[in-house]
């Protein structure tokens, strides 16, 4: 990867900055779909359930069928967004 490391500022290795050159992506490519995958994760009702605690069964079999109906909802956003297909 030594070769594709462009950045020189060590404030910038903050694991949501490129610091590299990728062979098929570009940098906006790049942060869009970190920032789709942290909020594919950290967006999820279930997740939120599980960081307040939440273990009613009723509310789990709810909240994880929102989590499917999110999930679609990211797909089709993150389709209509990127405008040609990534080869990584």
């Amino acid at each position: 990867m030594a070769p594709r490391v462009h950045e020189t500022d060590w404030q910038k290795f903050d694991g949501f900055t490129p610091t590299f050159t990728h062979p098929n992506l570009t940098g906006d490519e790049l942060r869009f779909l970190l920032g789709a995958a942290y909020t594919r994760f950290y967006m999820r009702p279930s997740w939120l359930a599980n960081y307040f605690g939440v273990e009613s069964r009723r509310a789990r079999r709810y909240l994880g069928l929102l989590d499917d109906r999110i999930s679609e909802r990211h797909a089709r956003e993150e389709i209509a967004l990127m405008s040609r297909a990534v080869a990584c």
